[in-house]
């Protein structure tokens, strides 16, 4: 756990060129547009299995196509809140994490990167849940937290499974590559 860690960390750090996965660029829905959006594309083969929206935000979660909400083994998930001013990147990540304390046997929290990007600060961190709700099960969350000037946005991305390091490499550039620019 802690090579790929590494390497999300020297991924992201080191600026590394796009990657070899394939995805598919996608327009935001107007629903997540502002003066400025979140950029991010829907990997190939994946598609929206729930998107919701209210006055504070809205939220979207891709999965692969032959998969489905109850029994996912990797999951996408965008959010946008409205009112940045009221979160702060780090803050809201660990509170995440503190969150899966309450649910998790062992919580493992680790820094990514604390930085600007495109002029937002963000904040990045993997959050590790090994015995979920009481069972045996693992959970990994890699998630991105961007503090823009209209919208505070999260990009995470949750696998139930291990991942390789070309997956991990996959993934660390996934989030890098999410940014909030002017519409």
């Amino acid at each position: 756990m802690r090579k790929i860690l590494t390497l999300i960390l020297i991924s992201l750090v080191a600026g590394c060129a796009s990657t070899t996965k394939e995805t598919t660029k996608v327009e935001v829905v107007e629903e997540y547009r502002g003066p400025e959006k979140l950029n991010f594309v829907v990997p190939k083969g994946w598609g929206v299995a729930h998107q919701a929206q209210n006055d504070s935000g809205a939220i979207l979660e891709l999965i692969s196509k032959n998969e489905n909400l109850e029994s996912w083994s990797r999951m996408v998930t965008i959010q946008t809140f409205k009112n940045p001013e009221q979160y702060e990147p780090e803050r809201f990540i660990l509170s995440m994490a503190e969150l899966a304390k309450k649910q998790c046997a062992t919580v493992e929290i680790h820094e990514v990167r604390n930085d600007f990007q495109n002029g937002h600060p963000f904040s990045q961190k993997v959050i590790s849940c090994l015995g979920k709700n009481g069972t045996t099960s693992k959970e990994t969350m890699n998630i991105k937290a961007i503090k823009g000037k209209d919208s505070f946005y999260v990009a995470q991305v949750s696998y139930k499974v291990g991942i390789d390091k070309k997956e991990a490499y996959y993934w660390a550039i996934y989030l890098r590559d999410v940014v909030a620019t002017k519409s």
